[in-house]
């Protein structure tokens, strides 16, 4: 996968660390300067890193020690292990068109405006999807119980997703949830429950499942 300084060699295991920001944007944990310029772009290479996504529950020594960072999700390719560390969800939708909410390349979700979810900070989730490689089997804007989201159960849409669709109808309440505007009609936004999404709270792993 990663062709970089920052891989550490471990026998016949090579280690990235990766970053995924509030936007989406996915870096190498060493890049210094932030910005569009530098992080992965490449739709084919972010469909097969988030095809390959999963929660990092390996019980080797590094696998644990970066656990312990924030590391809470690898993608594996082969001998290759990259380790992702999410400032928030480890997926975030970029846009939403016609096909539904875009994410990881080029990939779509079905866009369920009765799904919604806002915390106390006033960011907006939607359900999580599938598995990229699952997604032409998924007909239901939501994962089911019995097959739920690798990515957990709510994932984050990109600030400018949200100023671009809804910005002009947008109502936010205090205490979370709010309304908007789409399609003609008003939906109702509830508020993010705590388990809908994964976080970590100081270094820590902080795993809940929804109820």
């Amino acid at each position: 996968m990663f062709r970089s300084t920052s891989a550490r060699l471990q026998g016949l295991t090579r280690t990235y660390l990766c970053d995924v920001d509030i936007h989406g944007q996915l870096f190498l944990t060493s890049t210094k300067i932030r910005n569009f310029t530098s992080c992965f772009k490449d739709p084919t290479f972010l469909s097969f890193f988030y095809t390959h996504l999963r929660r990092n529950e390996l019980e080797d020594e590094e696998a644990q020690e970066l656990r312990g960072r924030g590391f809470e999700w690898i993608s594996l390719c082969g001998r290759e292990r990259s380790f992702l560390r999410p400032e928030d969800t480890p997926l975030v939708f970029q846009k939403l068109g016609k096909e539904g909410l875009t994410f990881a390349g080029s990939n779509t979700h079905p866009f369920d405006p009765t799904s919604l979810r806002s915390d106390l900070r006033g960011y907006l989730y939607h359900p999580s999807p599938p598995s990229p490689s699952l997604r032409r089997r998924s007909l239901s804007p939501s994962p089911s119980p019995s097959s739920p989201s690798p990515f957990g159960p709510y994932s984050l849409l990109r600030s400018s997703l949200v100023l671009e669709a809804f910005s002009k109808s947008l109502q936010i309440d205090e205490e979370g949830g709010g309304s908007f505007e789409w399609d003609g009609r008003r939906w109702e936004i509830g508020r993010l429950e705590e388990g809908q999404v994964v976080r970590r709270k100081g270094g820590e792993e902080e795993a809940q499942e929804v109820e």
